[in-house]
Order: structure tokens, then sequence, then C-alpha cells
């Protein structure tokens, strides 16, 4: 009995690139059940190789490597020990390795999530919200990260807080009871 090495997901991402092409939706195929954007993405399986998909998928791997790999050094590990978990967590594992390589998009929500977290820690927080949507556009698990990802800006939102203290220095005292707005039906 033969295996083949491409999975099966790889063949519908495909046939709904082949449809997008054709001015269709992706959805006509019928086990479709991706984000469009995906179809939009493959659309260069038609028209150039139908391998692009694959090396896509493996560029979002090495992309995913990168950003972790930036991650620990902004963190603080030395060049070479970010190398080696890097190397040995993600390049060098078999399962992301085979995955992406078989033809799964699961690299690339694994590099938007780690380019969420790596944008939302340093600060830029317009580029982990697009990187944080396309990820939950893609995919909808990543919204699992939601709560931590607001606990973390929270935290770091009220330390640094130009409105924590009073002008000189000591804590805001508590307003009290919040008024009400009837012109506003509050």
């Amino acid at each position: 009995m033969r295996v083949r090495y491409t999975d099966v997901d790889y063949r519908v991402f495909t046939d709904a690139a082949r449809l997008v092409t054709e001015g269709r939706s992706p959805y006509r195929r019928a086990t479709y059940r991706y984000t469009p954007l995906l179809a939009w993405l493959l659309t260069p399986n038609v028209y150039l190789a139908e391998v692009f998909g694959k090396l896509l998928f493996v560029a979002g791997d090495l992309a995913a490597a990168v950003v972790a790999y930036r991650a620990l050094r902004r963190r603080g590990a030395a060049a070479g020990q970010a190398c080696g978990c890097c190397a040995a967590a993600w390049l060098l594992n078999p399962l992301p390795m085979a995955v992406s390589s078989r033809g799964n998009a699961e690299a690339l929500v694994a590099l938007l999530v780690l380019a969420t977290l790596y944008f939302v820690e340093g600060g830029s927080i317009g580029k982990a919200a697009v990187s944080y949507g396309l990820a939950v556009h893609m995919k909808i698990y990543p919204l699992t990260y939601a709560l931590p990802i607001a606990l973390h800006l929270q935290s770091k939102c009220t330390a640094s807080s130009p409105y924590s203290a009073a002008p000189d220095g000591t804590p805001w005292k508590d307003p009290g009871p919040v008024h009400r707005l009837p012109h506003l039906g509050l």
C-alpha cells in the first residue's frame, strides 16, 4: 500500500485556490472550511506550481523560528543559547517539519501567534493587533490567548500609567460613587 506524503487538506486548499482564480467562492469546494485568505494566498499553486503552498508553509516555519529567536534575544538570552533553543524546539523538531512540508497551514498560524507575542512584548500594540487578528482569522484557537494578552497589557499599562499617581507622587484617592448621567440614560 502506497501512502501519499501530501496532506489531504492541501488538495482542498489547491482546489479552493483554483476556484478563487476562476472568480468563484472557495466554499464551493465541499470540504473547504478555512479562511478565504488562505485560498487567495495559495493562488500561485494554480499559476506557478502546485508545490508553492508547501514552500510557503515551510517558509512560515523558518520565519517562526526567527521570531522565536528574536524574542529570546530580547529577553536577554545569549545568541548561541537562543539559537540552540530555536533549533532544538522548532527547526529540528520533526513534528512541525513534517506538518508544514506535507502541506498543512499550521506554520502560518504559529508564526502569527509568535509575532503577536513578540510585538506585545516590544510594545508595538498596533502590529500585535494585526498579527493577532490574522491569527484568529486563520484559525479560531488563538482566541484562547486573548485573556493572557489582555492581562499582560493591563499590568504593563497600570505600571507605567501617568494617571496611577497624583502629581505629588501620592496615589489617587477613590473618587467615591460614580455619578449618574440621566441625559445619556445612565
